[in-house]
């Protein structure tokens, strides 16, 4: 016999508070696991159907109940808030109608208590699994369509997720009863329940998190008793208000003043600061100052982007909830290099100094070439004696030195001499007997300009070469002969004697 009925689950009087729990953490806050409690209370519409079969009849029912309330509670006071207690009462008034007539009716009731852990996945992200026992009532009809309340023990396995961004919390629920066994001697039964919701923060008024959420939960049972199946699915939609006790977050920064002169003055000036977290880069103003109102505590250390000065550092220790003011003086540094001011000319002035170049030495860097009147300028070079190297074509190369004093500028004066007014070498000598002394009247060939000169009686000779390295030999009859190297440059005077060794 199939009977279509309409259940109206509670009216005010037959309706009782339920306890239905759910505390949120926040995922990567401030401070981890600020939770300290978590309260809900919701008010919800239930829409139920349910269907029984049974040999004596079959029965089904369908409808409303705007009188659903349920009540949780959750704290994790251990372990940094990653363990605690969860726990969970609703109470419904079920009435069940055919027509206007009242058939029959009762009251059914959920309670759950266990042991929650709490797990953070990502900034955003937690997770908490529950383990604990679960006693759950659902509807059993007999032949005479008589309500029955039947009760099972359970081990519920549980399983939240939430999501929290700040005002706006997302949850998602999941639970499993193990039943361990019913009230009713030879009757089973088992369920499934899931939900979720979206929570709105209101206001925080002493220490509390007031907030409302949208909430809606399905649950499903089943229920068998000599050979009847009953089946029962509920779906509740509704909104609660939901209150946190959270744990004030540790102060864990501070504020930092700058202030920058340079030379005595205040400027405005690019700034690195190295905090705990990583380095910023700070301006100051025109008056010399900045400020970073939030920096994490710990050793700080400010630095101005500014080479060549001096008092450009500071460093100091800020701590919670303090004020660290850092002052940086930067001065002009002392000079560590100096500068070469090469001035070039020519003896002949009708000839150009064109295709110049110039080498200093240990200088590595390229030297410019010579600007319009002769005039080269090195700067960056380290204090000491330095050789300075000059070529230009149809010029005699030029070899000079110059020592570099430190924040100063050395001059440096180089006349070139053309190639075609250079002045020769001077050679003169004695040519002597190495037995005795005596003077020997020798014959000179100075083989590489193909030059002979003749020694006098007194063995004294004398001669003209252009600057380079040649080679002379000396022979005289009744002596061995006997040849030299001689390096000379243009305009010298070199004397050399020669002992000649008898046959």
């Amino acid at each position: 016999m199939m009977v279509a009925l309409l259940v109206v689950v509670g009216c005010p009087a037959a309706a009782e508070r339920i306890t239905s729990d759910a505390p949120a953490p926040v995922a990567d806050a401030p401070d981890p696991g600020a939770d300290l409690w978590q309260a809900r209370l919701r008010y919800a519409v239930a829409i139920r159907s349910g269907a029984e079969r049974a040999a004596t009849g079959n029965l089904a029912y369908q409808g409303v109940s705007p009188n659903d309330f349920s009540l949780g509670f959750r704290a994790f006071p251990l372990l940094d808030r990653h363990l605690g207690l969860e726990a969970g009462l609703q109470r419904e008034a079920f009435a069940l109608f055919d027509g206007t007539s009242d058939v029959t009716g009762g009251g059914l009731l959920r309670a759950d208590l266990g042991v929650s852990g709490r797990l953070r996945v990502a900034r955003l992200l937690g997770l908490d699994a529950t383990v604990g026992y679960a006693f759950q009532q659902v509807p059993l009809f007999g032949a005479a369509t008589t309500f029955q309340a039947i009760g099972r023990h359970a081990l519920r396995l549980a399983a939240r997720a939430v999501v929290d961004l700040g005002p706006v919390m997302l949850e998602g629920r999941f639970e499993y009863p193990l039943v361990l066994g019913t009230t009713v001697a030879q009757v089973g039964s088992s369920g499934l329940g899931a939900g979720g919701g979206v929570r709105v923060h209101v206001l925080q008024l002493d220490g509390l998190d007031w907030g409302a959420m949208a909430d809606v939960t399905w649950h499903s049972d089943t229920t068998t008793r000599a050979g009847a199946l009953a089946t029962q699915r509920i779906v509740r939609a509704g909104v609660a208000l939901d209150v946190r006790a959270r744990r004030a977050a540790p102060v864990t920064t501070g504020r930092v003043t700058l202030r920058l002169t340079i030379d005595g003055a205040p400027a405005a000036w690019p700034l690195i600061v190295q905090t705990p977290t990583g380095p910023l880069q700070v301006t100051t103003r025109a008056d010399g100052t900045a400020e970073l109102p939030q920096v994490r505590a710990g050793v700080l250390s400010v630095k101005a982007v500014k080479d060549g000065w001096l008092g450009g550092e500071a460093q100091g220790e800020l701590r919670a909830g303090d004020e660290l003011a850092l002052a940086l003086a930067l001065t002009k540094a002392p000079p560590t290099v100096g500068t070469l001011r090469l001035v070039l000319a020519s003896k002949d002035p009708a000839m150009s100094l064109s295709q110049t170049s110039v080498a200093i030495m240990p200088w590595q860097a390229p030297v410019p070439a010579p600007d319009a009147d002769g005039v080269v300028t090195v700067e960056g070079l380290a204090p000491g004696l330095v050789s300075v190297k000059v070529s230009a074509a149809q010029f005699v190369p030029a070899d000079e030195a110059a020592s570099i004093v430190a924040g100063r500028t050395t001059e440096l004066k180089v006349t070139l001499v053309p190639i075609r007014s250079r002045l020769p070498a001077s050679l003169s000598g004695l040519v002597r007997s190495a037995r005795g002394g005596a003077p020997v009247k020798a014959r000179l060939e100075v083989l590489e300009l193909k030059k002979v000169v003749d020694a006098d009686a007194r063995g004294s000779f004398a001669t003209e070469a252009p600057g380079g390295k040649y080679t002379v030999r000396i022979s005289a009859p009744g002596y061995l002969t006997q040849t030299r190297a001689v390096s000379v440059r243009d305009g010298d005077q070199v004397i050399f004697n020669v002992d000649l060794s008898p046959k």
